[in-house]
């Protein structure tokens, strides 16, 4: 279900738990935990976050994951 100022592109850009939950093989409180601790890391460097999800790209780069 999309939320209500949420588009496709979006949703591929940002992870929720059930995302990374599926991507790591974890239950999806265990990736609660961990996009709550990335984005506690990408507000100590200044990012907006969005409460919940965390960019794709930080994802994948914080989990040495490789693209594609």
């Amino acid at each position: 279900m999309m939320m209500k100022n949420e588009t496709k592109e979006s949703r591929r850009n940002y992870m929720t738990a059930t995302d990374v939950a599926r991507e790591i093989g974890c239950g999806k409180s265990c990736a609660a935990k961990y996009i709550r601790k990335m984005n506690q890391e990408l507000e100590r460097k200044g990012f907006l976050i969005a409460p919940g999800r965390v960019p794709r790209r930080y994802f994948v780069e914080r989990f040495g994951l490789a693209e594609g």
